[in-house]
């Protein structure tokens, strides 16, 4: 026997049933619930419409679900990425061709 947070007792399988049931809510059908609302909204879907294989309504949930992004969204995203290390690779060796390069004395010679 265990205890609620209303301090009512209850039987242990029973407490161990609803723990695994508020676990598998979150990670399983509450996660595609959720999916599946982000992905009516993406697509302006108001109404009744089944979420069948195939359909645009469940591909953009399944993507959702997994966490997978469309390929433009990739894509551009390794481009920003790859920009961003061109921009530190040229600062890098504009440092290295700094140090190497022989510095000029103040006073010029004649």
């Amino acid at each position: 026997v265990s205890t609620q947070s209303t301090w009512e007792a209850v039987v242990s399988t029973q407490s161990t049933w609803g723990e695994r049931a508020k676990a598998s809510y979150a990670n399983g059908i509450g996660k595609w619930t959720e999916a599946v609302m982000r992905a009516r909204q993406a697509l302006g879907v108001t109404g009744f419409q089944a979420v069948k294989k195939g359909t645009p309504l469940y591909v953009a949930a399944r993507r959702i679900y997994d966490g997978r992004q469309s390929r433009a969204q990739a894509v551009a995203r390794v481009r920003r990425g790859s920009l961003a290390f061109m921009d530190a690779a040229k600062g890098a060796m504009s440092a290295v061709v700094a140090a190497l390069t022989p510095r000029r004395s103040a006073q010029a010679t004649a």
